[in-house]
This record gives C-alpha cells, sequence and structure tokens, in this order.
C-alpha cells in the first residue's frame, strides 16, 4: 500500500513538473499548534511540511504536500496528500499580499481533510513569505481529531 501511495506522489510530481517553470511554485513551512481527540485528550505539537503547487490559472492551484506532525515527547504523525487552492485575488505581484483557501480532499496516509487560510507577502517574482492555519481533521476508527497549525515559510519558483 506504501509502494502505491508513493507511487501516486510520485506520478503527480512528475505532471506538475512537465508544466512549465513559471507555473509551478514549492514551499516549505513550519510551526506549532496543538490536537484535541473526541476521546477528551489533547496537547501541543511542531509541524513542518513542504511542497509543490502548479498554478493553471491566476486564482487556482493544484499541489502535492507531505509534512510531519511532532508532538513534544516525540510522537510523529505524517500527512501526505493532494491540495487544491483557492487563490482570491491571483499570485499578486512584489510587494503584494495574495490570500488563499488551501483545501486537502484526498490524504494519502488516512481517513483525512485539511482546510485553513493562508497570506503570501511577495518579496519578488519568484519568492514569498508564507503564513497560515489549517485545521487538519483525521479519522480512526472511533476516534477523531482535530490538529490546527498556525505555519509560516517562504515560496520559490
Amino acid at each position: 500500500m506504501l509502494l502505491v501511495r508513493l507511487g501516486v506522489l510520485v506520478t503527480f510530481l512528475m505532471a506538475a513538473r512537465a508544466a512549465s517553470a513559471q507555473s509551478l511554485e514549492g514551499y516549505v513551512t513550519g510551526g506549532a499548534g496543538g490536537w484535541v481527540h473526541n476521546t477528551g485528550s489533547r496537547g501541543s505539537l511542531m509541524v513542518g511540511a513542504g511542497g509543490v503547487e502548479w498554478l493553471p490559472a491566476p486564482y487556482l492551484g493544484i499541489g502535492g504536500e507531505g509534512g510531519i506532525l511532532m508532538s513534544p515527547s516525540g510522537d510523529l504523525a505524517a500527512t501526505l496528500g493532494v491540495d487544491a487552492r483557492l487563490h482570491f485575488i491571483g499570485t499578486s505581484r512584489p510587494g503584494g499580499w495574495a490570500p488563499y483557501s488551501p483545501l486537502r480532499f484526498f490524504e494519502l496516509s488516512d481517513q483525512g481533510l485539511q482546510f485553513g487560510g493562508g497570506i503570501d507577502y511577495r518579496v519578488s517574482p519568484r519568492r514569498a513569505l508564507r503564513f497560515e492555519l489549517r485545521d487538519i481533521l483525521r479519522r480512526g476508527g472511533s476516534v477523531t481529531s482535530h490538529y490546527w497549525t498556525v505555519r509560516v515559510g517562504m515560496t520559490f519558483r
């Protein structure tokens, strides 16, 4: 099953790479957050993620992202999936703010859904600072978990 998941990701990344270089944007982010389960347990976490986004239109992005959620005690959870992003005012010009909303509708690691919002501050035509909030909803058996994160990062073209 892991090989199938990796195959889907590699195929997606290869297809995205075939697009023109100007329509691809990579990013890395890191931050902190918390989690809560429907069982009543809760805690804090750190997060790191990276991905690539294909921009087929000024207001739409389709991408893949992988990430790690880590508790202070060292417990790890991985995320891997395909995202869609709505860019509310396009990808913006240098010195401009560009808000967006990501939605992960296909989580490869388990039954999950991610949603949130963020904003890029374009520092050059090829670089931007990224600020975002995300809620990761996961279900496993009878347990439903929310992992909320605040992330800061950089995009590059």
